[in-house]
């Protein structure tokens, strides 16, 4: 099974109660939805998160461009984490970066469980 497509959606998602930081109040919380999309019809879902909605493009441009790094690889989750650790060797994988390669990471287990038939987390 290879990964077909992957669609990041970015959304400011309303509070119910305004979360106060030392960086500022968080009044919408900024997410962008992952959707990983694979040969045999599976779908993986997760989500990144930035807490400043000036930040939410860079991040779904982030994930978006590590994703299209991953299109037509095997869903492998542990190789592709590696394949995208060395293509992205020089940067690191740190701040939001690391942030993107979380969440897709987080959609990528999601689409391989789904496709066992394991059990999925519930909170």
């Amino acid at each position: 099974m290879k990964i077909a497509s992957i669609r990041t959606t970015p959304v400011l998602a309303p509070l119910p109660r305004p979360v106060r930081t030392a960086s500022g109040t968080i009044e919408r919380f900024p997410l962008v939805l992952i959707d990983v999309n694979t040969d045999a019809g599976e779908v993986g879902r997760a989500y990144a998160q930035v807490y400043l909605p000036e930040l939410l493009p860079a991040l779904e441009r982030a994930v978006a461009s590590l994703a299209d790094m991953t299109i037509g690889l095997p869903l492998a989750p542990r190789d592709v984490h590696a394949h995208l650790l060395r293509r992205c060797r020089l940067f690191g994988m740190k701040g939001l970066l690391g942030v993107a390669l979380g969440g897709l990471d987080m959609a990528l287990w999601d689409a391989w469980a789904r496709a066992r038939g394991e059990p999925l987390a519930r909170a």
